[in-house]
């Protein structure tokens, strides 16, 4: 039974089977669609909204036929919130899947392609975007919460991409082939041009959005994305109880993207980090907590455990990894690795920097984030 509850989901890429799909207009694709029919053509086309539609602030979702001979399906891609509110700051709810299936059959058929609603709704999906707006309360500010962010100990399979733009706003990435983690300043990303943007199909109205509130407010919203791709949607979905081969229908589930978004952040981010979420900084107080954890540790090894705290905290543990290459093998750093680990175990959950206490109330909760004067903060600290 569909429900109020949050559904935290941005993007999603459907694929369509060619007899599951109808053009009625073949030159609103590029190239002309006609060149569907040479059976032995192997190419793209390629469907996206019109100048004419973009100038209007008219959303419409990207649709691709990759041609593979005689086989082609076509790739529906959109944003699940543009398609019912014409942005994506305001969040679904489990019973708007109805709505969304119309308003995607709707739009698609403005395009050109027929496809029958429910065949939309069971679509097998090969990406999404498990995604959730964190209102960032107490006077953090999202650059700082990226900051602090981009010095987590993360596995080195994943590429570490930061992107800093003149004006101040920032996006951290973690990537690899299969998927990606995203942290980045939504408010600043509105304001950006598309070009520079993380979101690349806004429209004026999501543009505008924030200019309607009043002048006297700050806003902080930090976004925490994960992207998946079809083999890792393939390897996750399983170990969290769920198809390996899922439907439109089945991503659109509060609890599938909650428990996506907390794998991520906890198993990812919290859980082997939480040295570098600590407010502490100061060297004779990290001294003091680890004297305090271990009381039969001997005073060379708190004095090194401080050290080795402090420079996590300065550069981040990749960057000291990356020092210590130089000097040292792969065994050193292991031993060293180990001795985070422990250092994890010494810190408290009440001692942490209060955006991770944000993000977590943001993934616990089920209520969707809209965007109104009473969840802003009146002034900067």
């Amino acid at each position: 039974m569909e429900s109020n509850k949050v559904v935290m989901l941005d993007t999603v890429v459907l694929q369509i089977p060619p007899n599951k799909y109808k053009i009625t207009d073949h030159n609103r694709f590029k190239p002309p669609a006609w060149g569907l029919l040479d059976p032995r053509s192997f190419r793209q086309f390629f469907n996206n909204r019109t100048a004419e539609e973009k100038r209007k602030g008219i959303y419409r979702p990207r649709l691709t036929i990759n041609k593979r001979g005689r086989y082609a399906p076509m790739n529906v891609e959109f944003s699940a919130p543009k398609i019912i509110f014409n942005e994506n700051v305001s969040e679904l709810v489990e019973s708007n899947f109805t709505d969304e299936i119309y308003e995607l059959w709707d739009d698609v058929r403005q395009m050109g392609v027929l496809i029958p609603r429910e065949y939309l709704a069971e679509a097998s999906v090969i990406a999404f975007h498990p995604s959730r707006n964190v209102l960032l309360t107490d006077g953090y500010t999202s650059s700082f919460a990226l900051k602090e962010l981009s010095k987590i100990d993360l596995d080195y399979r994943f590429d570490l991409d930061i992107k800093n733009y003149r004006n101040g706003g920032h996006v951290l990435q973690y990537y690899s082939n299969l998927h990606s983690l995203l942290f980045y300043d939504k408010v600043r990303d509105d304001r950006l041009p598309e070009k520079r943007a993380i979101d690349k199909d806004k429209t004026s109205y999501q543009m505008k959005l924030f200019e309607s509130l009043p002048r006297d407010t700050y806003l902080e919203i930090l976004k925490i994305e994960v992207r998946l791709k079809k083999r890792k949607i393939a390897q996750l979905l399983p170990t969290l109880g769920y198809s390996v081969n899922p439907s439109f229908r089945d991503i659109f589930n509060s609890n599938l993207c909650q428990k996506i978004l907390q794998h991520y952040w906890r198993g990812m981010v919290v859980d082997r980090n939480a040295l570098l979420m600590s407010l502490h900084s100061n060297p004779q107080r990290i001294l003091q907590k680890i004297i305090k954890s271990d009381r039969k540790i001997k005073p060379k090894q708190a004095i090194y455990l401080t050290a080795l705290k402090m420079l996590c905290k300065d550069v981040g543990v990749r960057e000291l990894r990356s020092t210590l290459s130089f000097i040292g093998s792969g065994k050193t750093w292991e031993r060293i690795h180990s001795d985070i680990k422990l250092l994890n175990t010494y810190e408290s959950k009440l001692e942490l920097h209060g955006f991770i206490n944000d993000i977590e109330r943001a993934l616990e909760s089920t209520e969707p984030f809209k965007l109104s004067t009473t969840n802003v903060n009146k002034s900067k600290v």
